[in-house]
């Protein structure tokens, strides 16, 4: 009787939705629209800080259920019930069947993998169909259709990557370290050897380093500094003359100073070189970079994670400070932080965390096993961490502050240490794409699923940029040209699509604001300047990543911690690319709004709106260059402070791992 029921039921909706095809797609997009938009709002209310969920353990499903209610009760206003209620009800039933297929996630984490396919699917359905009945060629419906299914495939890799590194807001339940351990000194203190690279750094700066490691509330430990290739003796002897000095403070021969010329492999043959030099006796080591002033509690709160002997590293957040609180130094502020302390902490939790070259400890003979630093790669830190969890040791990353260090002054040493950071992983991938291949097929058995998944994302998804680019601007130009030339009608946009679009862009921009918010951010101006940072950042990330993926070779140009202030000139030479390109597109928007007559408005509107990322694209690289012109001294030497409750941080314990 009951299979009988469900059939009869299900013979209706089919029915239903032959004779009332369109207005199916309709609703099926507009309740997948507003479902983004209500799932977005129910992380933003119920995520009020990193690894703590409002209300995780209880009315859960209360929560999800008022999430699709509302969105049903938003769409009841613009179609009978029948479908709504349908579309709902199937809604929440593969709500319920994600919840128990994936326990740990709270209820923002179920609403966010269950809108994903709903909307992938009505999107692509509702274009299909309206291609077909605004007669458009065959030939342009069918390319829709396989670019649906792709989509779709897409949609699942991006859903499965997402929820592990958005997991600050998608995640109830953590089962790794979260938080530093209790402080860990005394006479069982096990000795750790801090490196500190150095090359043509300003002498004051390097110094004060030194003095914050001095400081450290950790006993057993020594420094190497090595300063390679630095030809003026006048940046490297006052650093040397000062280790003297702290040595003599303390009574021991804590900071060794070496210094070489001649030496290969940049950043990662000096740390090889300080490999030669440690201690015998030092069990840990740790990276510190050049401008890094350390906490006193650096080294006493991560120690205790080497008790477990398969932990091969622990890395902490970058962080940065400045005397300057100008608009630059903001923007790149949090669009440095944000991916910090919500991505990594979530690929952390997936098994696939990797360091990022500084405030990091290792373990020295886990180093020495997998064969040292790799001085072929720009990104030698996050390299060795590949190695590292494919040989079988584990890692943790904790998405708090330990150190800060300096932001670039200008836009040209900003662009340039992004280039570095984006072509390091695509080298890495080149390199060791077949430990990403299933066991069965040769990959590392010892790297997690969704790890591999996690490196390819990583090393691969900066090629997308310029194939977004380039693909935006191609639909620009030829959208108009097939209409004037009648292969394709005019367009008329339903008013259903642009409704579904602005919902879905109010979604996007409330879970932004989730998004910076857990990390910290809680200013809308911050968040929409980070966004515009990042964007500014698209072309020269899109260029490191197609150089590095062809073999090109990439000389490993340290980042200026000089006072390097851009003059109007050097500021416009450094985006010279992207001023050029920025200009050629307003030439095209220009062209497309005024040239081609025979386009309807929805036509050119379409064109145009193509044309935003790019343009912003561009256009935000320049501004970026110009507002790295400008300064605001700030009365302190920090004007970037971690908004999140530190003292909570501080005080809980996390999860210490057992021997």
């Amino acid at each position: 009787m009951i299979i009988f029921k469900c059939s009869f039921w299900i013979f209706i909706i089919m029915y239903n939705f032959h004779t009332n095809t369109q207005q199916w797609l309709d609703i099926s997009l507009l309740f997948s629209s507003f479902f983004t938009l209500t799932g977005s709002i129910l992380t933003l209310v119920t995520k009020v800080d990193a690894y703590k969920v409002r209300w995780k353990s209880q009315y859960e499903w209360a929560q999800i259920l008022v999430t699709i209610a509302s969105t049903t009760l938003i769409c009841l206003g613009f179609s009978e019930p029948g479908p709504v209620v349908v579309i709902a009800s199937g809604t929440m039933v593969l709500a319920l069947a994600v919840q128990r297929s994936l326990p740990w996630l709270s209820a923002a984490g179920v609403a966010y993998v269950v809108v994903a396919p709903i909307g992938s699917l009505a999107g692509g359905l509702w274009m299909i169909f309206w291609l077909r009945q605004q007669s458009y060629p065959e030939w342009l419906w069918i390319g829709a259709s396989v670019a649906m299914v792709l989509s779709f495939l897409r949609m699942i890799l991006v859903v499965a990557m997402r929820v592990g590194t958005f997991a600050l807001l998608t995640r109830k339940v953590w089962t790794r370290p979260i938080a530093p351990l209790p402080p860990r000194n005394g006479p069982e203190e096990v000795r750790v050897s801090l490196h500190v690279p150095t090359h043509c750094e300003p002498p004051d700066l390097v110094i004060n380093t030194l003095d914050h490691l001095a400081r450290l509330h950790y006993e057993n430990y020594e420094v190497i500094i090595c300063d390679n290739n630095t030809l003026d003796e006048q940046l490297w002897r006052p650093v040397e003359a000062h280790c003297r000095r702290l040595n003599a403070a303390s009574g021991k021969e804590q900071f060794r100073f070496l210094h070489v010329e001649g030496l290969q492999g940049a950043k990662a043959g000096a740390l090889n070189l300080c490999l030669d030099h440690t201690d015998p006796g030092a069990e840990l080591v740790a990276v510190v970079d050049a401008d890094y002033l350390a906490e006193p509690d650096f080294l006493s709160r991560l120690v205790g994670f080497f008790v477990d002997p398969r932990f091969a590293f622990v890395q902490t957040s970058h962080d940065y400070r400045s005397d300057d609180a100008s608009l630059f130094k903001r923007a790149c502020y949090w669009e440095y932080v944000a991916p910090n302390r919500l991505e990594y902490a979530g690929a952390s939790e997936m098994r696939a965390s990797f360091t990022v070259g500084t405030m990091c400890i290792f373990r020295r003979s886990a180093i020495e096993a997998v064969g040292r630093w790799a001085e072929w790669c720009q990104t030698e830190d996050s390299e060795i961490a590949i190695r590292l969890r494919a040989a079988g040791y584990d890692g943790v990353f904790l998405p708090y502050t330990f150190g800060r260090g300096l932001i670039p002054d200008n836009y040209a040493d900003w662009k340039r240490q992004r280039f570095r950071w984006t072509s390091g992983p695509m080298q890495q991938f080149r390199r060791h794409w077949r430990l990403f291949l299933p066991s069965r097929f040769g990959g590392s058995p010892h790297l997690s699923r969704w790890g591999k998944l996690f490196e390819v994302f990583r090393s691969v998804v900066p090629l997308t940029i310029p194939m977004t680019i380039a693909g935006n601007v191609a639909f620009a130009i030829l959208l108009p040209i097939m209409v004037m030339l009648d292969i394709t009608p005019q367009l008329s946009v339903p008013p259903v699509a642009v409704l579904g679009l602005s919902v879905v862009m109010a979604a996007s921009v409330v879970r932004t604001v989730a998004e910076y918010r857990v990390c910290g951010c809680c200013r809308l101006r911050d968040v929409l300047s980070a966004e515009f940072a990042a964007l500014a950042l698209s072309h020269v990330c899109g260029m490191a990543a197609i150089t590095a993926a062809l073999g090109g070779k990439i000389v490993w140009l340290r980042t200026p911690k000089f006072n390097s202030r851009s003059s109007l000139r050097n500021a416009l030479a450094s985006v010279r690319v992207e001023l050029s390109i920025a200009l050629a597109l307003v030439v095209i928007a220009i062209t497309i709004a005024f040239a081609f007559e025979t386009v309807n408005l929805h036509g050119k509107l379409v064109a145009l709106g193509a044309l935003v990322y790019p343009l912003l694209s561009f256009v935000a690289a320049v501004a970026m260059a110009l507002l790295a012109l400008a300064r605001r001294p700030d009365t302190g030497t920090q004007a970037f402070i971690d908004k999140r409750a530190i003292s909570d941080q501080r005080g809980n314990t996390g999860t210490p791992p057992s021997p």
